[in-house]
């Protein structure tokens, strides 16, 4: 990516011993270029503006304007492609993406960049890796629907990012993408993980590193939430899309979720899932089992044994929905201390022995036409 090597930096055109015309340089105004080439204004520390009417091919190329640290005032035509390190460690704070196909890697990383305007572009499939790394005053991306690719670290220790929205067309999200964004609060993503393939969870878009601060999780086309997808991340809100089928063992064991609802689509759920989710308020599930035909039990879900860490296996539950199937097993909400709303819908035709037994602060229970039998106790 870039513009070809053959171009001649600017610096060329001047000899060693004027080079302190290069050093002090502090406004260019071109009228006509075929492109930006390759290092073109590289280390101009003094640069201050740079003006060119046209550009041929709009292509900015590599290294075309590293290190111009003072480099303020950017006044170009619409480009197609940014080479890599093209305006990193610059000042620049606004670029109009609207046109771009590429962007390379490393192109705006170091920089003052707080805006890049991508909302209309319909164009734009690659992000590099590392492309706006340590812009610390960059804030929430809208990235387009386009995109394809976003490389490793592409947007790690962006400070300033409260939000990001990525859109479900994409292949590949880097390893690390987000590491150090510490006001990151709200991500929507198609998959959890590096692609469909490589589904690492939460931890390797953060390199391990969750901020503290994000608290809404959204997907959007997932179809399976990996083991420890959220284990011990300080995430409030999950939201799953009707495309999930499977929810692994210990998913989202010691978050911090507060409440949650499992689509009809999904067809397992795995042993231990909601482990250690001391916060967990509401849950709202298609059936209670490990799948529609294999009923279980509360503790099952929450991957402990009852009697061994009663009370604290379920310390905030206090409302569940049982959508659909046909049994509720014995001890099913056993010692359930805060329950206090239980809701069965249509489909449920038994429920077992002691199945409530514990629940001393249940209220409200509702029970469907469909109810034939109920256990003692």
């Amino acid at each position: 990516a870039g513009a070809p090597d053959s171009y001649s930096a600017l610096s060329a055109l001047f000899t060693y011993g004027n080079f302190g015309m290069v050093s002090s340089l502090k406004t260019l105004h071109i009228g006509y270029m075929d492109c930006i080439p390759a290092g073109f204004c590289m280390d101009f520390s003094s640069l201050e503006s740079v003006t060119i009417d046209r550009l041929v091919s709009p292509v900015v190329g590599d290294y075309a304007f590293m290190r111009c640290f003072n480099l303020r005032d950017l006044d170009i035509p619409a480009v197609t492609e940014v080479g890599e390190a093209a305006f990193q460690s610059t000042d620049i704070e606004t670029f109009d993406g609207s046109g771009l196909v590429y962007i390379g890697g490393y192109a705006f990383s170091d920089s003052a960049l707080k805006e890049i305007s991508l909302e209309e572009n319909k164009t734009l499939t690659e992000i590099g890796d590392g492309a706006f790394m340590n812009c610390r005053t960059l804030g929430s991306p809208v990235l387009p629907g386009c995109l394809k690719n976003i490389g490793d670290r592409a947007f790690a220790d962006c400070w300033m990012i409260g939000s990001v929205q990525i859109p479900s067309g994409i292949e590949y999200i880097g390893y690390g993408v987000f590491e150090g964004c510490e006001g990151l609060v709200s991500l929507t993503l198609p998959f959890l993980g590096q692609s469909k393939d490589n589904l690492t969870g939460l931890s390797g878009l953060f390199n391990g590193y969750v901020p503290y601060g994000l608290r809404t999780v959204v997907l959007t086309d997932a179809t399976v939430i990996p083991s420890y997808a959220f284990s011990g991340y300080p995430v409030f809100e999950i939201s799953l899309p009707d495309t999930l089928k499977n929810i692994e063992e210990h998913a989202f064991s010691d978050c911090s979720l507060r409440s949650l609802r499992v689509p009809d689509s999904v067809e397992s759920i795995g042993y231990g899932a909601f482990s250690g989710c001391t916060s967990l308020e509401e849950l709202d599930l298609p059936y209670l089992g490990l799948n529609a035909s294999q009923s279980c039990t509360l503790g099952d879900l929450y991957g402990e044994d009852v009697e061994q860490f009663y009370p604290r296996l379920f310390p905030s539950l206090r409302s569940v929905r049982v959508r659909s199937g046909g049994e509720v097993p014995d001890r099913a909400f056993y010692r359930c201390e805060r329950l206090e709303t239980v809701v069965f819908d249509q489909s449920i035709r038994t429920i077992g022995r002691e199945a409530f037994s514990g629940c001393y602060r249940l209220s409200s229970f509702t029970l469907p036409e469909t109810l034939q039998s109920i256990g003692s106790s």
